[in-house]
């Protein structure tokens, strides 16, 4: 097999759009990028005992507007439900309910 030079460079493209909490809006926010042709993966971490869990939504860089373009499309309520890592639209009651504290780097030693 003939090597290009490209053989051996990585690329990775992919950021993490924004995370939903349910599983009925993950799986609305599949079809519709399965609909769409953007690319995806899903990044699941395990709630508690109470809690569903929480979904994040990896896709290209390169095809993020149409990806939100898809969910706000497909989901109803989408400002709701989706909670997207820019800050464009918070989630419900103001917070997220796994979110994690910033520490200033300042602070540390």
């Amino acid at each position: 097999m003939v090597e290009s030079k490209f053989t051996h460079v990585k690329v990775n493209n992919e950021i993490e759009l924004c995370e939903v909490y349910d599983k009925e809006t993950k799986e609305l926010i599949k079809k519709a990028f399965f609909g769409a042709g953007v690319s995806f993966f899903i990044k699941c971490k395990k709630g508690f005992a109470d809690k569903e869990g929480r979904y994040i939504i990896c896709v290209n860089i390169s095809q993020k507007n149409a990806a939100r373009m898809a969910i706000f499309r497909k989901v109803d309520e989408a400002e709701d439900k989706v909670n997207f890592f820019d800050g464009s639209y918070p989630v419900k009651g103001g917070f997220a309910p796994f979110k994690s504290t910033v520490i200033p780097e300042s602070t540390l030693c």
